[in-house]
């Protein structure tokens, strides 16, 4: 799905960080919840490390 579909892309417009890897990981993880709504942060993610980012974030 596209993230145009959610619009969630226009809540974190004013939101930079100094790092672009951290803008990107913001994106990813937004995508990874909106895709899946319904499920864990676990089961969201895809996997063990993938889980871990958003805690870490």
């Amino acid at each position: 799905m596209s993230e145009e579909i959610y619009g969630y892309e226009n809540e974190f417009t004013d939101l930079l960080f100094d790092d672009k890897r951290l803008d990107e990981r913001l994106v990813k993880m937004m995508s990874s919840f909106a895709e899946a709504p319904d499920k864990s942060i676990f089961l969201a993610s895809g996997g063990r490390s993938e889980a871990k980012a958003p805690y870490r974030f």
